[in-house]
């Protein structure tokens, strides 16, 4: 589609709404890839009409590969939840939903709880969770708990990445440090604890080269973003569905790396 290639302006209004649904039903989409998958699924959220919607989005990734395709994406009305990223998972054809062996997501309760449901493999998002942290402990000098944060940080490197006897004392140490932490961070620090397994999934299973975070998905997000702000925003549901759905079938994959032991 020419906007996407170009970002012309030079169309009208009239025969751009003409190529959008002109592309949208006779493009053809990308296929699934071949072999085992894994899924990366992430939400974000947009405000049209005074309605705040969700655009739930996923990608599927082969086990032996780095191009992960993008499948169409599902928005509903309201927060992100485990009702929406149902009717998400449920738009996909049995021979492609049966092929899943793994899924990477940023911790969603709703999600998760889903993801399990289907018998996945969990990966939970690093970033996501050294974010939370930076927020409550931050290791950037100067700041009033840098030698805390640095620590912390530090604790929870060794708790992510390292072989299972050093991670395994460094999780103790960081479910130690939660039961005198304040509300915030003893939050994030037994939220760790509790959910240790998922964040090393990809060393329990290294044949399955899995992604350590959900930042392809994170990545093609901001792109859309920034779809949407050279649009100047979309006044209906309808147009902001046609829009996210044509660029998504535009961009067709997107690269996501496995994590490197």
């Amino acid at each position: 589609m020419r906007y996407f290639e170009r970002g012309t302006r030079e169309l009208s209004v009239y025969r751009l709404r003409q190529e959008l649904e002109y592309f949208l039903a006779h493009s053809p989409r990308q296929p699934a890839p071949p072999g085992p998958l894994i899924v990366i699924a992430d939400a974000f959220y947009a405000r049209v009409a005074k309605k705040r919607l969700t655009v739930y989005l996923s990608l599927l990734r082969p086990v032996h590969g780095t191009e992960a395709v993008i499948l169409p994406p599902t928005i509903r009305e309201g927060a992100e939840s485990y009702a929406g990223w149902r009717v998400h998972f449920a738009m996909l054809p049995p021979p492609i939903d049966k092929r899943l062996v793994a899924a990477v997501c940023d911790g969603r309760t709703g999600l998760v709880a889903l993801v399990r449901e289907r018998g996945l493999i969990v990966q939970r998002c690093h970033f996501h969770l050294i974010a939370r942290l930076q927020i409550k402990r931050s290791k950037r000098r100067g700041s009033r708990h840098y030698a805390e944060g640095v620590r912390l940080y530090h604790l929870l490197k060794i708790a992510r990445t390292a072989p299972a006897p050093a991670a395994r004392v460094a999780r103790d140490e960081l479910g130690i440090e939660a039961h005198r932490a304040p509300r915030g961070l003893r939050t994030v620090l037994s939220g760790f604890v509790l959910n240790y397994a998922d964040y090393r999934a990809y060393r329990r299973y290294p044949s399955l080269k899995l992604p350590i975070t959900t930042g392809s998905a994170e990545s093609l997000i901001s792109s859309v973003r920034e779809l949407l702000r050279q649009l100047r925003g979309v006044r209906t549901c309808a147009a902001l569905e046609r829009w996210v759905r044509a660029y998504l079938k535009y961009r067709r994959t997107i690269r996501c790396n496995s994590q490197q032991n």
